[in-house]
Protein backbone atom coordinates (compact mmCIF):
# COMPACT_ATOMS: atom_id res chain seq x y z
CA UNK A 1 0.00 0.00 0.00
CA UNK A 2 0.98 3.55 -0.32
CA UNK A 3 0.47 6.82 1.70
CA UNK A 4 0.12 10.32 1.15
CA UNK A 5 -0.18 13.24 2.96
CA UNK A 6 1.48 16.49 2.77
CA UNK A 7 4.02 14.68 0.10
CA UNK A 8 5.32 13.69 -2.15
CA UNK A 9 5.18 17.08 -4.35
CA UNK A 10 5.43 17.13 -7.92
CA UNK A 11 6.43 15.84 -10.51
CA UNK A 12 4.89 12.67 -8.65
CA UNK A 13 1.52 12.24 -8.83
CA UNK A 14 -0.48 13.89 -5.92
CA UNK A 15 -4.06 15.72 -4.47
CA UNK A 16 -3.07 19.27 -4.38
CA UNK A 17 -5.00 21.95 -5.72
CA UNK A 18 -1.56 22.93 -7.64
CA UNK A 19 -1.03 19.54 -9.80
CA UNK A 20 -2.77 18.48 -13.18
CA UNK A 21 -5.61 16.20 -12.22
CA UNK A 22 -4.29 13.71 -14.83
CA UNK A 23 -1.94 13.05 -12.02
CA UNK A 24 -4.16 11.26 -10.18
CA UNK A 25 -5.98 9.76 -12.89
CA UNK A 26 -2.91 8.40 -13.26
CA UNK A 27 -2.44 6.85 -10.16
CA UNK A 28 -4.66 3.92 -10.99
CA UNK A 29 -2.47 2.45 -13.76
CA UNK A 30 0.72 3.32 -11.65
CA UNK A 31 -0.36 1.13 -8.65
CA UNK A 32 -1.89 -1.90 -10.97
CA UNK A 33 2.10 -1.80 -12.03
CA UNK A 34 3.40 -1.28 -8.91
CA UNK A 35 0.87 -4.31 -7.23
CA UNK A 36 -0.28 -1.58 -4.85
CA UNK A 37 -4.04 -2.63 -3.89
CA UNK A 38 -4.19 0.34 -1.09
CA UNK A 39 -3.54 3.61 -0.83
CA UNK A 40 -4.13 5.57 2.14
CA UNK A 41 -4.72 8.95 2.16
CA UNK A 42 -4.46 11.27 5.51
CA UNK A 43 -7.97 13.06 5.79
CA UNK A 44 -10.72 14.34 3.27
CA UNK A 45 -12.01 16.64 5.01
CA UNK A 46 -10.37 18.93 7.58
CA UNK A 47 -11.54 22.14 8.13
CA UNK A 48 -9.11 22.98 10.59
CA UNK A 49 -5.46 24.97 10.51
CA UNK A 50 -2.77 23.28 12.38
CA UNK A 51 -3.51 25.06 15.68
CA UNK A 52 -7.40 24.42 15.75
CA UNK A 53 -8.49 27.67 13.73
CA UNK A 54 -11.34 27.67 11.24
CA UNK A 55 -10.49 27.67 7.89
CA UNK A 56 -13.07 28.30 4.72
CA UNK A 57 -11.63 25.82 2.07
CA UNK A 58 -13.35 27.61 -0.10
CA UNK A 59 -11.07 30.76 0.04
CA UNK A 60 -8.03 29.34 1.55
CA UNK A 61 -6.60 25.99 -0.35
CA UNK A 62 -3.71 26.17 2.21
CA UNK A 63 -3.84 24.14 5.37
CA UNK A 64 -0.40 22.92 5.49
CA UNK A 65 2.66 24.45 3.75
CA UNK A 66 3.85 23.69 1.14
CA UNK A 67 1.27 21.43 -0.01
CA UNK A 68 -2.45 23.23 -1.22
CA UNK A 69 -5.76 21.26 -1.36
CA UNK A 70 -4.03 18.84 1.29
CA UNK A 71 -6.76 17.37 3.70
CA UNK A 72 -9.68 18.85 1.27
CA UNK A 73 -10.93 16.55 -0.76
CA UNK A 74 -14.50 16.61 0.32
CA UNK A 75 -15.66 20.30 0.48
CA UNK A 76 -18.92 21.15 2.85
CA UNK A 77 -22.33 21.80 0.96
CA UNK A 78 -23.23 24.27 3.64
CA UNK A 79 -22.30 26.73 1.99
CA UNK A 80 -24.46 26.14 -1.06
CA UNK A 81 -27.76 25.07 0.46
CA UNK A 82 -26.30 21.51 1.10
CA UNK A 83 -26.11 18.79 3.51
CA UNK A 84 -23.91 16.86 1.61
CA UNK A 85 -20.07 17.73 0.86
CA UNK A 86 -18.74 18.04 -2.62
CA UNK A 87 -16.32 16.17 -4.08
CA UNK A 88 -13.08 17.97 -5.01
CA UNK A 89 -12.35 17.30 -9.22
CA UNK A 90 -8.89 15.57 -7.79
CA UNK A 91 -11.37 12.73 -6.01
CA UNK A 92 -13.47 12.29 -9.01
CA UNK A 93 -10.09 12.09 -10.74
CA UNK A 94 -8.76 9.68 -8.93
CA UNK A 95 -12.09 7.79 -8.94
CA UNK A 96 -11.76 7.83 -12.55
CA UNK A 97 -8.32 6.18 -11.93
CA UNK A 98 -9.68 3.59 -10.28
CA UNK A 99 -12.12 2.32 -12.92
CA UNK A 100 -8.98 2.11 -15.58
CA UNK A 101 -7.43 -0.24 -12.31
CA UNK A 102 -10.07 -2.45 -12.73
CA UNK A 103 -10.04 -2.37 -16.31
CA UNK A 104 -6.10 -3.20 -15.96
CA UNK A 105 -7.98 -6.10 -13.29
CA UNK A 106 -10.19 -7.10 -16.06
CA UNK A 107 -7.69 -7.70 -18.69
CA UNK A 108 -5.14 -9.70 -15.92
CA UNK A 109 -8.51 -11.92 -15.46
CA UNK A 110 -8.67 -12.51 -18.94
CA UNK A 111 -4.99 -13.11 -19.63
CA UNK A 112 -4.77 -15.39 -16.46
CA UNK A 113 -7.94 -17.56 -18.45
CA UNK A 114 -6.01 -17.59 -21.43
CA UNK A 115 -2.95 -19.12 -20.32
CA UNK A 116 -5.09 -21.91 -17.68
CA UNK A 117 -6.90 -22.19 -21.50
CA UNK A 118 -3.40 -22.72 -23.64
CA UNK A 119 -1.52 -24.95 -20.63
CA UNK A 120 0.78 -21.40 -20.21
CA UNK A 121 2.08 -21.86 -16.40
CA UNK A 122 3.14 -18.50 -15.70
CA UNK A 123 2.19 -15.41 -17.64
CA UNK A 124 3.09 -11.30 -16.38
CA UNK A 125 0.51 -9.22 -17.57
CA UNK A 126 3.25 -6.65 -17.13
CA UNK A 127 4.32 -8.33 -20.21
CA UNK A 128 1.56 -7.33 -22.00
CA UNK A 129 0.76 -3.62 -20.96
CA UNK A 130 4.48 -2.11 -20.51
CA UNK A 131 3.80 -0.48 -23.26
CA UNK A 132 0.88 1.32 -21.78
CA UNK A 133 2.30 1.95 -18.41
CA UNK A 134 5.21 3.23 -20.25
CA UNK A 135 3.51 5.77 -22.55
CA UNK A 136 1.67 7.03 -19.08
CA UNK A 137 4.83 7.13 -16.08
CA UNK A 138 8.42 6.82 -16.03
CA UNK A 139 9.53 5.51 -12.41
CA UNK A 140 6.95 7.32 -10.28
CA UNK A 141 6.72 10.87 -12.67
CA UNK A 142 3.50 11.03 -15.03
CA UNK A 143 3.44 12.35 -18.30
CA UNK A 144 1.08 15.63 -18.22
CA UNK A 145 -0.46 15.27 -21.45
CA UNK A 146 -3.97 14.73 -21.19
CA UNK A 147 -4.61 12.65 -24.50
CA UNK A 148 -2.37 9.74 -23.48
CA UNK A 149 -4.38 8.70 -20.61
CA UNK A 150 -7.08 8.37 -22.93
CA UNK A 151 -5.06 6.40 -25.63
CA UNK A 152 -4.11 4.30 -23.02
CA UNK A 153 -7.36 3.66 -22.06
CA UNK A 154 -8.61 2.84 -25.85
CA UNK A 155 -5.40 0.61 -26.66
CA UNK A 156 -6.35 -1.61 -23.51
CA UNK A 157 -10.66 -1.34 -24.17
CA UNK A 158 -9.32 -2.75 -27.63
CA UNK A 159 -7.39 -5.53 -26.05
CA UNK A 160 -9.91 -6.54 -23.35
CA UNK A 161 -11.93 -7.04 -26.46
CA UNK A 162 -9.87 -9.08 -28.43
CA UNK A 163 -9.21 -11.27 -25.96
CA UNK A 164 -12.68 -12.15 -25.12
CA UNK A 165 -13.42 -12.46 -29.40
CA UNK A 166 -10.69 -14.89 -29.07
CA UNK A 167 -7.65 -13.57 -30.51
CA UNK A 168 -4.18 -14.14 -28.83
CA UNK A 169 -2.35 -11.63 -27.08
CA UNK A 170 0.75 -9.88 -28.32
CA UNK A 171 3.63 -9.89 -25.94
CA UNK A 172 5.11 -6.36 -25.46
CA UNK A 173 8.19 -7.39 -23.55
Amino acid sequence: WIYSCIGPLYPYATFHVDDQTLGMRVCGWMEKAYDITGYLYYLVNKYDGPKGEKIDVYTNPLRFAPAYGDGYLLYPGKPYGSDKPFASLRLASYRDGMNDYDMLCVYEKLLKEYAARNGIQDIDMKDYVSDLYDSLFKDMVYEKEDERIYQARRVLANRIIALKNGETPNKIK
